[in-house]
């Protein structure tokens, strides 16, 4: 039963890979730039964002940049996520290269001017109902985990908490990562945010191995909107089987990525982000039986609901090909049922 299920989804989403035309733009991308503080890192922030801004190019992301050249950096943050359109169906990517500071009471990230702080990104992202990827590879920028995380949303941060407040180099290895074909684990010639995660998170840890100096940043992966990020060793105990004593991170970020493939890319942005949240429940479903134990009978229920829903997605979209265009050739809009 559960093999017809899973080779019935499959074959659907294979057919459907090229019914609809690609849209142009994929996805929204905000790099924010912050404070230098010296040319040292001011060579290593600039090296960051070009790899950034040559993703975002080769990814079809609409690329808005925030650094020290603007009068107010804060109120240039403020005021495009106060005009972006909140609940479109394209991710939004909101990546900060800096330094940030911590106290007991607030978290921020350094700017040219005001800096911004964990509070004031809760509150302007508060209303948001579009895919949201936030990745702060600044000092301190694990203090802004518990700020951000909300299901649906995807967080990654440099470090594990406020108190890790020296220069973090993840964010060095993370943008190498972006088009590195080393960082595609499973070879599927796309890189996910998640793999690029766990390869920019092993380059760190190996930094700290080869140099033989004590760690001073702990990457973490947040994306179940539980406020507790996961880190790479909790990650690969996990991949060599050991068992989770709560849901852990990954699972969500695997389904996301700045450069699409072709196929995906025909994909409509609002099917694409149900088909994520779908088979990320999958996998949290077939996670959670192996937590509590066998439960037959329920868990393939709950697969087989799942499955159909996915099916169903790619179904639509494979009988939408026929109203794709009007008499004139001009594209149609197509309604997908919600789930």
């Amino acid at each position: 039963m559960k093999h017809c299920l899973l080779a019935f989804a499959l074959l659907i989403a294979y057919t459907a890979g090229s019914c609809l035309a690609q849209e142009e733009i994929q996805s929204e991308l905000l790099l924010i730039i912050g404070a230098e503080g010296t040319d040292e890192y001011a060579q290593v922030f600039a090296e960051n964002a070009e790899l950034w801004k040559a993703a975002a190019d080769q990814g079809k992301s609409k690329l808005t940049v925030v650094d020290s050249t603007d009068e107010e950096p804060l109120k240039a943050i403020q005021t495009y996520l106060a005009e972006i359109d909140r609940s479109r169906a394209l991710p939004l990517w909101i990546v900060m290269i800096g330094h940030g500071t911590s106290s007991k009471r607030e978290a921020f990230f350094n700017l040219a001017g005001k800096d911004l702080s964990a509070k004031q990104l809760h509150e302007w992202l508060e209303p948001f109902k579009r895919p949201l990827i936030v990745i702060n590879t600044a000092s301190c920028s694990g203090a802004f985990l518990p700020a951000l995380s909300t299901p649906n949303r995807i967080l990654i941060t440099a470090t594990k908490s406020g108190s890790e407040v020296n220069f973090a180099s993840f964010g060095n290895y993370f943008a190498a990562g972006l088009q590195n074909p080393e960082a595609d684990l499973n070879n599927d010639g796309e890189i996910s945010l998640y793999e690029c995660y766990h390869y920019a998170a092993k380059q760190t840890a190996d930094f700290y191995d080869q140099e033989g100096r004590i760690a001073t940043e702990t990457p973490l992966i947040e994306d179940n909107g539980d406020g507790r990020g996961t880190s790479l060793k909790a990650l690969q105990a996990l991949e060599a089987g050991g068992k989770a004593k709560r849901e852990p991170d990954g699972s969500f970020a695997k389904r996301w990525s700045l450069i699409l493939s072709e196929a995906e890319q025909a994909i409509p942005p609002a099917v694409r982000q149900k088909r994520n949240v779908l088979e990320s429940q999958v996998d949290q479903l077939r996670r959670s039986r192996s937590r509590s134990g066998p439960d037959e009978d329920g868990y393939y229920t709950a697969l087989e609901e799942l499955l159909l829903k996915i099916a169903t997605l790619y179904q639509e979209l494979e009988l939408s090909k026929v109203e794709e265009q009007d008499d004139v050739g001009e594209p149609i809009s197509v309604e997908i049922k919600d789930l």
